[in-house]
């Protein structure tokens, strides 16, 4: 009994060092899913049940579910999908945009994953080229259908797009968008440096890597809040795309206050988004303004890629 109190309370001791201070030397704990946490703590729990050492078992295992409700979106997100089949969806407005996010792997393919979505804007990281791009668009969207590509990253909309920012050396593209019948957003499609692509937890410089990286994000996306700042846009603003980070990873507040992660208080089921058969990180994200209200957010299987796609829904507010 004392071995699996002694396990479980080291087991914490872990998570909350991970997700209450969130050091960059620990950043590369941020990769896993916040879920795991709980679930190794009631695991290391189960040879104190088997040795009558109930109580202290149940306690532990409590403090387990706060832990989880208050830091793996997870349940929340499973909890409000229980809610929505209670409660009736809102009307949806003649203001209410789709938003759709997809790392598309430079598959031309992902048109048919995107067209069963109906989105008014679609944000493409490991976007294909032009030529496909503009079919896309037009498959899309028919001759109201525009694009703006910055090689790696893309913006498909139904409506014109002005005040062009894509620089291919960045890693972002930006414009206004007036969408075709609709109102007019600022929004910008990121994908950031992708996470090192090793395993080797016992050496040092797996954990300086993802350390280094987590100071590369902000760097990018200080930048792209610098631009914001240079728009001065009164249209509600999107930021969306392949973060390659997870919710918890502190290179995100540099977001913060001025957009908030739109699954965070509305998402539904599982967010995940990485890998597409096997999605254990949500990296792939979509964050909103305070002039836009999201209504669901939700992930989506995919048949052309790796990743599963975002479905943002919000309403502009009047």
């Amino acid at each position: 009994m004392f071995v699996a109190g002694a396990a479980t309370i080291g087991i914490g001791s872990g998570a909350l060092a991970a997700c209450l201070s969130r050091p960059d030397a620990l950043a590369a704990l941020t990769l896993i899913p916040a879920w795991c946490w709980p679930l190794a703590g009631v695991t290391a729990t189960i040879p104190a049940w088997r040795i009558r050492g109930r109580r202290m078992a149940c306690a532990i295992s409590v403090l387990w579910i706060a832990f989880a409700i208050g830091w793996a979106e997870d349940f929340s997100s499973a909890a409000r999908s229980v809610g929505a089949i209670f409660n009736s969806k809102p009307a949806l407005r003649s203001t209410t945009l789709r938003i759709v996010s997809l790392n598309c792997d430079s598959n031309a393919s992902c048109l048919a994953d995107l067209q069963r979505t109906n989105p008014d804007i679609v944000l493409l990281q490991e976007a294909p080229g032009v030529p496909v791009l503009t079919d896309i668009a037009r498959q899309l969207y028919g001759d109201t259908g525009r694009f703006l590509s910055g090689g790696d990253t893309a913006i498909l909309a139904r409506g014109v797009i002005q005040q062009q920012f894509a620089d291919r050396s960045a890693h972002f593209v930006s414009g206004k968008i007036l969408l075709e019948g609709g109102p007019s957003v600022q929004c910008i499609c990121l994908r950031l440096a992708p996470p090192p692509s090793r395993l080797d937890f016992w050496n040092g410089g797996f954990w300086s890597e993802h350390r280094d990286l987590r100071n590369v994000h902000r760097r990018q996306l200080r930048q792209i809040m610098n631009h914001i700042e240079s728009l001065a846009a009164s249209q509600p603003l999107i930021v969306g795309g392949d973060f390659n980070a997870t919710g918890l990873d502190t290179a995100l507040d540099e977001l913060r206050p001025t957009l908030a992660d739109a699954f965070v208080r509305h998402g539904t089921g599982w967010g995940a988004t990485g890998t597409n058969d096997w999605p254990l990180f949500r990296v792939d994200q979509v964050w909103t303004d305070s002039r836009l209200r999201p209504i669901r957010v939700y992930a989506r299987k995919t048949k052309s890629s790796d990743h599963r796609l975002v479905i943002c829904d919000a309403i502009v507010r009047e």
